[in-house]
């Protein structure tokens, strides 16, 4: 994703309840969705956070770090600025 100049990643397991503090920012556009495909799809932020939410179809959380991908919902996707170093 690119959002407000800068390049985001999702390395958390997706969440099926939105964190406190975050409020509906609008939908991703093309140029934010940066050829992921996430055109359209709803977004969240929190002012006191450097983080946003996206609510998407993604696989279901089995435990520890896995993802079942064969059983698809909606959840909450984290993304957090990637770091330039």
């Amino acid at each position: 994703m690119y959002y407000n100049g800068i390049y985001w990643t999702n390395p958390y397991i997706p969440v099926s309840e939105l964190p406190e503090g975050y409020e509906y920012s609008g939908t991703v556009d093309e140029e934010m969705a940066y050829n992921t495909g996430l055109e359209g799809i709803e977004y969240y932020a929190n002012p006191e956070t450097d983080d946003f939410y996206t609510y998407q179809l993604t696989g279901t959380f089995a435990g520890g770090n896995t993802i079942d991908t064969t059983k698809m919902a909606m959840h909450y996707v984290q993304w957090i600025p990637i770091d330039e170093e």
